[in-house]
């Protein structure tokens, strides 16, 4: 089961379409939009070295990440219409970062975040199982 989970969630961080970086995310979320749909939400992904995992964003803004070989914990926070979060000791030395914020465009069942010069960042989804359909470009 878990095996599935895993190679469920490869498929569904590749089948999501990207922003250039060139071009400025659409549909963005405002501070109280971001707020309203992280609290209590898990999303799932890769990271840069090839581990799926996933992220839930807690109501009392812990973080708590997970991949097949380790995981962490942070916090998460709005920031004007930024989402914010700084990953534990494990994670964060990871990224080189303490803590980071991003501009979140949602495409359907994908979640874009930006860097908050436009730049894409990563995508993540919000289901396990994604059909690549279900991404819009």
């Amino acid at each position: 089961m878990l095996r599935q989970a895993i190679f469920a969630a490869i498929a569904s961080v590749f089948s999501c379409a990207v922003a250039t970086a060139d071009e400025l995310p659409k549909n963005l979320l405002n501070g109280a939009a971001l707020t309203a749909k992280f609290k209590g939400w898990t999303v799932y992904g890769e990271t840069p070295s090839g581990n799926v995992f996933t992220v839930n964003f807690e109501t009392n803004g812990k973080l708590v990440g997970q991949t097949h070989k380790d995981g962490d914990t942070g916090k998460w926070w709005i920031k004007s219409n930024t989402l914010c979060r700084h990953w534990g000791p494990s994670w964060s030395h990871r990224e080189g970062k303490e803590q980071a914020c991003f501009v979140v465009a949602l495409d359907r069942k994908c979640v874009h975040f930006h860097k908050p010069d436009g730049d894409w960042y990563r995508t993540w989804t919000t289901i396990p199982y994604l059909d690549p359909a279900d991404c819009d470009k």
